[in-house]
């Protein structure tokens, strides 16, 4: 729940026109909406199913499973506010608070981003996963899982790196584009050298950011001036 998502077209450039789902978008949600719209709903009109989805934004959109004597169906719950769709470039423009995006581009193809936090705080789409539409209908529900997974995991792991660089950023006071900008560059065996988790996955307690030194700072702080810790 909760989880906001962009749905929409791409061009060759990346700029994309797009409407917002506001809960429930993650792969295994849209992902068969898409499937079912396209190919039985629309009889794989791709064109025709998009201009329906374009036509606002929504609160929810979701399949109703298959019941006896039934067909699997769509269930769409508009969205109270009314709005122009959103633009944008991919790889330019950042994600905001959204999750995914979904995107149809050339070639019926169908293009999935992941809004990922940068350490500079940001939010940043990053390509994901991309099937063709004409593969929608065979797709393994265990493959849109493991996309799915996969891209918790990545959000999670950068989140987590963006909260440290963060919280060291305060301690030195030092702007945080600059601690962002050093920490992506130190290796691994910099990052132990310094007693730095850049995972954050310390002793089962991933947010405790307290236990830098004074001897960690002052090797820290002589490693942004160019000299060895």
């Amino acid at each position: 729940m909760g989880l906001r998502a962009l749905l929409g077209l791409e061009d060759a450039g990346g700029k994309y026109l797009a409407r917002s789902v506001q809960l429930d978008g993650c792969p295994t949600v849209i992902v068969p909406v898409l499937t079912n719209l396209i190919h039985s709903r629309y009889d794989h009109d791709a064109s025709a199913a998009m201009a329906q989805l374009m036509h606002g934004d929504w609160w929810r959109l979701h399949v109703q499973p298959a019941t006896s004597g039934h067909q699997p169906q769509i269930v769409a719950q508009p969205s109270d506010h009314h709005s122009d769709p959103c633009s944008g470039t991919i790889g330019v423009d950042g994600a905001g608070d959204r999750q995914w995006a979904y995107l149809l581009g050339g070639r019926l193809r169908l293009h999935v981003y992941l809004g990922v936090r940068r350490l500079t705080g940001e939010t940043r789409w990053e390509p994901w996963a991309c099937w063709s539409l004409h593969d929608l209908p065979a797709l393994p529900y265990q493959e849109l899982l493991d996309v799915q997974r996969s891209g918790y995991s990545r959000q999670w792991a950068a989140n987590s790196e963006a909260t440290y660089v963060e919280a060291v950023a305060e301690r030195f006071a030092l702007p945080r584009s600059r601690v962002a900008r050093d920490f992506d560059d130190l290796s691994p065996d910099e990052c132990r050298a310094l007693g730095l988790d850049r995972t954050l996955h310390n002793g089962g307690e991933p947010y405790r950011r307290t236990e830098l030194t004074a001897a960690h700072r002052r090797s820290l702080d002589a490693l942004r001036r160019g000299a060895k810790p």
